[in-house]
């Protein structure tokens, strides 16, 4: 994994860690089809993938709305 992806996972998850406004979402990579993943668990799993260079295009705030939206969805309260 390249520096820049790294700290950009490390970003989001740190907003999509905060007590008020985060979101229980993980987030991981396939390497091999350079997508990261974003996945919760609630009344039924929700999982969404983007493009390792839409993913860094995205700010760690949009990545919360995104994860936001899905989770609700999911049936996880946000």
């Amino acid at each position: 994994m390249n520096r820049q992806l790294e700290n950009h996972i490390i970003d989001c998850l740190f907003e999509l860690s905060r007590p008020l406004t985060g979101v229980p979402v993980t987030i991981s990579l396939d390497a091999d089809s350079h997508e990261v993943i974003l996945q919760t668990i609630g009344t039924v799993v929700a999982v969404h993938t983007i493009n390792t260079n839409q993913f860094l295009a995205m700010s760690p705030h949009a990545v919360l709305q995104l994860a936001r939206s899905f989770a609700e969805d999911a049936g996880v309260a946000a």
